[in-house]
């Protein structure tokens, strides 16, 4: 049942969490088959994609016969009509007449994404119902996915880890040890360590992040079965994004067990510890992305180890701490997850897309003639010493906001979060703004 038939009930929850389902299913299918199990990590995601795409989901759709069932239309005589049935003109004796061409009363073919959304609403379902292991032989029936294998195809890296490095691995991904340690090796060894034996972590990463996608997904679901997936999403973006697993991992040390030759990184630690002792917010830092990839390796590790099950349980152990925070602020019944929103996401759905968020290198800044940030229309102005790239908040020639950061990601963060305050706090100028808009489309 799709959202346009105007009904309490329709499959956005099931297909959301489908998704995450069907994006493992891949996953798994891809390691295990011996064609693919050799590949580098940028040609699987490749593949992973277009087995996944809508054309794909549609054909599977079709041929399984699903397509009589979809729902797209309210449940009324004016506009639904049973499969198969049609709408003829009768006489005054009740004889038919002709054919009723009249497009209002057809049935309306479905797109593409929602033929893909079935399948996926599907998916999850079965996994609800009847676990991982049947949605395994039901994508390989429907040809969704490869026949399963019993094992990986490709052979790991057999080097042995630190002792250390196993302790470390063992406690932060909630295991009491691993069959097959090697693993760690790989799960730790940064690409730039071209003299080592060894893959870098990237395969690894690349099965973490389906395992923590669905392990959130599923706890997300089960935990609050009222909550529409747009606020599901807000909050399955604060548990996945680079921002948070980073903290999570910089404050358990896990930067010290990456093994690395890039001579940058020393300094991109040193740079993420100082704003983090300095009570940046996660929005307003630039964490190493190595430290989130690291810790989907690691999980990615548990997962190939031990199985699913424990690669689950191992992906909940990791984001833990923001699933009890999580679960207070449910808990208290707060509806308003505005808290958790990317910075510029919230300015968005404050804004409606009114404005744009723009970042420019602070000599092009100058370059394009714009005003110094000290002059920007409302005031709304920050800067950190030896900013080199700065954040614009604007709508249409109007700034709003600026801001001077070390970082690109940084920069714009924080203009959007400054800006998300100053609305808050003058609300008025959202109008304002509106009505300008509308002034210049005049």
């Amino acid at each position: 049942t799709a959202k346009s038939c105007c009904l309490d009930v329709t499959y956005d929850r099931l297909e959301w969490l489908g998704d995450a389902v069907l994006k493992l299913l891949h996953t798994d299918s891809l390691l295990k088959w011996e064609h693919t199990s050799y590949l580098h990590e940028g040609y699987l995601t490749m593949i992973r994609s277009e087995m996944g795409c809508n054309d794909h989901l549609k054909d599977i759709t079709k041929a399984a016969g699903f397509e009589r069932f979809i729902l797209l239309k309210p449940l009324n005589r004016a506009e639904w009509c049973p499969f198969g049935l049609r709408y003829c003109k009768l006489d005054k004796h009740g004889d038919e007449q002709a054919f009723v061409a009249d497009d209002t009363v057809q049935r309306q073919e479905p797109s593409d994404k929602v033929y893909a959304d079935v399948i996926e609403a599907l998916i999850g379902l079965v996994f609800i119902e009847f676990g991982y292991e049947q949605c395994v032989h039901i994508g390989y029936e429907m040809g969704v996915s490869f026949r399963p294998g019993n094992e990986e195809c490709r052979r790991w890296s057999d080097m042995s880890p630190d002792q250390n490095l196993v302790s470390f691995a063992c406690d932060f991904v909630g295991v009491s040890d691993f069959l097959n340690p090697h693993l760690l090796v790989e799960a730790t060894t940064h690409q730039s360590c071209l003299h080592k034996p060894v893959p870098s972590y990237q395969r690894l990463e690349w099965v973490g992040d389906a395992v923590l996608c669905l392990a959130a997904r599923e706890w997300l679901f089960r935990r609050e079965e009222s909550l529409c997936v747009s606020k599901l999403v807000v909050l399955e973006t604060t548990l996945v994004c680079n921002e948070s697993l980073a903290y999570l991992g910089y404050v358990k040390g896990l930067h010290r067990f990456i093994d690395h030759r890039n001579v940058a990184l020393p300094g991109h630690f040193q740079s993420y510890q100082l704003d983090l002792e300095t009570g940046r917010g996660l929005w307003s830092t630039d964490p190493p992305k190595v430290i989130p990839d690291v810790i989907e390796a690691l999980i990615g590790a548990v997962h190939i180890d031990s199985g699913l099950n424990a690669g689950q349980k191992a992906a909940l152990c990791v984001i833990a701490p923001l699933l009890k925070s999580i679960s207070c602020m449910l808990g208290n019944e707060l509806n308003n997850l505005t808290s958790l929103l990317h910075p510029k996401q919230n300015l968005y759905e404050m804004t409606g897309g009114i404005i744009s968020a723009r970042v420019y290198k602070k000599d092009v800044f100058h370059k394009l003639g714009f005003p110094s940030p000290l002059l920007c229309e409302f005031g709304c102005y920050s800067s950190v010493d030896g900013g080199g790239y700065v954040g614009v908040v604007k709508c249409k020639q109007v700034i709003l906001s600026v801001a001077v950061e070390a970082s690109k990601l940084a920069a714009v963060n924080v203009v959007c979060e400054l800006t998300v305050q100053m609305l808050k706090e003058r609300p008025h100028i959202i109008s304002e703004l509106q009505d300008m808009r509308s002034a210049f489309a005049k």
